[in-house]
């Protein structure tokens, strides 16, 4: 079992040999819970409205309600960021549906026992910006992020969705990462997450369970990076950690801002 983030500080590690960062190394539960879904509402585009939806969307799962910092934090908030070191990603929901995008952090992604970073609705055909920390003090800013969408359930405290997965770090011996997880749940929705250079999608950059009939899957070995080869992409890597496939993309930079666009499909 998996029990933290990947730490991709790479302790008397040479620049010449990266560590490949899987953000995927965090423990992930058998889906054994069966809590109602999501009740859809009426928003309107007010940013405390949309916090607020948020909170009664998280209160229907049984879930914490987020932090919702609106200025930078070490973790991740609402809004942008024009200095420091962050990683600024708009949210663009393309769907027909209003969904509620929600991430955490090392703190754990168990969203009934410890608090979202943030939670905030995205109304259909428009977007939203958050921000991430990059990686402070040479530590990583490690979570994911899922969007919650009127039929998705909270399974032992986790979201039973498609997982964009990061690992930001500040040292210049990390290997800052990102990539789509469906080990959490298989039939989760598709997203596109961007960074000049790289994409991940179900197609590339993505970490799926070898049976593709499982709903889940966590063990090493029990899942697989597709289409992350080195060269595929600008900034693509792959290869293994601790016995499990690892990678993701690249092209975070550990100073200033890098701008990433994450699709909602």
């Amino acid at each position: 079992m998996k029990t933290t983030f990947a730490t991709l500080a790479m302790a008397g590690a040479a620049a010449a040999a990266p560590h490949v960062g899987h953000a995927a190394f965090h423990e992930k539960k058998d889906f054994l819970s069966d809590i109602s879904n999501i009740a859809s509402g009426n928003l309107v585009n007010d940013l405390s409205t949309l916090m607020s939806d948020a909170v009664k969307v998280l209160t229907g799962l049984q879930a914490k309600s987020a932090v919702n910092s609106k200025t930078p934090t070490a973790d991740t908030w609402i809004g942008g960021a024009t200095e420091g070191n962050a990683v600024v990603n708009e949210i663009v929901n393309q769907g027909d549906s209003d969904v509620v995008f929600t991430c955490w952090g090392n703190q754990g992604s168990w969203i009934n026992a410890v608090a979202p970073t943030i939670a905030v609705t995205v109304p259909a055909h428009q977007n939203m910006t958050i921000s991430h920390a990059v990686g402070q003090d040479g530590a990583s800013n490690s979570g994911a992020c899922a969007a919650i969408f009127p039929d998705t359930k909270l399974v032992n405290g986790q979201v039973a969705e498609t997982w964009l997965e990061f690992t930001y770090g500040a040292s210049e011996w990390s290997s800052s990462t990102f990539d789509l997880s469906k080990e959490v749940y298989m039939l989760g929705n598709n997203m596109t997450a961007e960074v000049d250079g790289c994409k991940s999608d179900f197609d590339h950059c993505s970490f799926h369970c070898v049976d593709a009939s499982a709903t889940s899957c966590w063990e090493a070995g029990s899942y697989f990076i597709k289409n992350c080869e080195k060269d595929s992409q600008k900034f693509a890597q792959s290869g293994t950690y601790a016995g499990a496939a690892s990678g993701g993309c690249g092209g975070i930079s550990n100073t200033g801002i890098t701008k990433m666009t994450t699709y909602l499909h």
